[in-house]
């Protein structure tokens, strides 16, 4: 399907989705009143907003506010804007970004993803202190607590863009003229992302495999001194003892 198709169509869905869902958007009696407040949305998408940061949880979703600048994901799929530093908390990992970030996160029993749709993410796995950077159109899954305590996490990888386009075309809460242009906008960085994953793979799988070969090289090279070592005492041996070979 052609890219300007695609995205037509999601657009009527999009539209579809925000007239069945209007009715249900209610304020949390304690949002922006009072914290912690916990916020779920049961049949409906719901949509909170502060500003210039939008939070829209999908049907069935919950999150709880613990501060002003700390969101807990407890279940469910979000879409997030945000333009001032926000960290989200999972069991599984912290999700923040300093400046004007967009994503789709989905919260599992099992773990967490996060979508980049715009700018640059900072992920913090459980057990380890280092920060990882996602950039608009990569994703990034992390997963259940190991026995070492650190919280298993995939590789990034760039977007499936039809699929993502749709998911994000259900939780949009703008108009569809803003949700086509961010699409657009969105369409170039994914590009850019396939492209920029396809190289790291490349040089991992380069890496891989000159690791590969230089174990086997290294494994060669010990075979044969292990074997020479051998034959230097099997000789000593029969000189001591008056073996002919």
């Amino acid at each position: 399907m052609k890219p300007g198709r695609f995205i037509l169509i999601a657009a009527m869905f999009f539209i579809d989705v925000r007239v069945r869902a209007e009715d249900s958007h209610k304020e949390a009696s304690c949002w922006g009143k009072r914290i912690p407040c916990a916020i779920q949305a049961t049949e409906h998408k719901r949509e909170y907003r502060n500003g210039d940061f939008v939070l829209v949880l999908g049907a069935g979703s919950i999150a709880q506010q613990r501060d002003e600048k700390t969101i807990q994901l407890v279940e469910g799929k979000f879409y997030v804007e945000i333009d001032k530093p926000v960290i989200f908390k999972t069991p599984y990992a912290s999700i923040s970004c300093e400046s004007v970030c967009t994503a789709l996160i989905t919260r599992a029993l099992t773990g967490v993803t996060v979508k980049s749709l715009a700018g640059e993410w900072n992920i913090q796995r459980l057990g380890e202190k280092k920060n990882y950077s996602l950039s608009s159109g990569l994703q990034l899954s992390i997963g259940e607590v190991e026995t070492s305590g650190v919280a298993q996490m995939d590789f990034p990888q760039s977007l499936p863009f039809a699929p993502t386009v749709m998911e994000w075309s259900k939780l949009f809460p703008g108009t569809v003229e803003l949700f086509k242009s961010d699409v657009a906008r969105f369409r170039l960085d994914w590009k850019e992302a396939v492209e920029s994953a396809s190289q790291v793979h490349e040089q991992a799988a380069s890496r891989a495999i000159a690791s590969y070969e230089a174990g086997l090289a290294k494994e060669e090279a010990r075979r044969k001194s292990v074997a020479k070592e051998e034959a230097a005492m099997r000789e000593l041996f029969r000189r001591k003892n008056n073996i002919d070979p």
